[in-house]
């Protein structure tokens, strides 16, 4: 998100360092060398206060009570994958 391009870096933060690291990040095949990137773009972002989160969205999620197996993530993002919808099963009486 701190890349200088990204259109989600509101604060139009920049930082030439942090976006050729994280260029890196994502071509390098060596898992040490890739986590390092990671380490040192992110020690960026924090020495330069890059990002200070001020809010947090908050969500509610009304699920009807004969759904099963609905996946809600943490991003919010909702998976119908695996739902299913129990039935109610009667009896004929008569």
């Amino acid at each position: 998100m701190g890349i200088s391009t990204n259109g989600n870096n509101y604060g139009k933060w920049s930082n030439s360092e942090y976006d050729q690291l994280v260029g890196q990040v994502g071509v390098e095949s060596d898992v040490t060398k890739r986590w390092q990137e990671m380490k040192d773009a992110e020690k960026i972002l924090l020495d330069d206060y890059a990002y200070i989160p001020i809010f947090e969205k908050g969500a509610a999620t009304l699920q009807n009570p004969k759904l099963k197996n609905l996946v809600i993530k943490p991003c919010r993002t909702i998976s119908f994958e695996y739902v299913e919808k129990k039935l109610k099963r009667h009896n004929n009486k008569i």
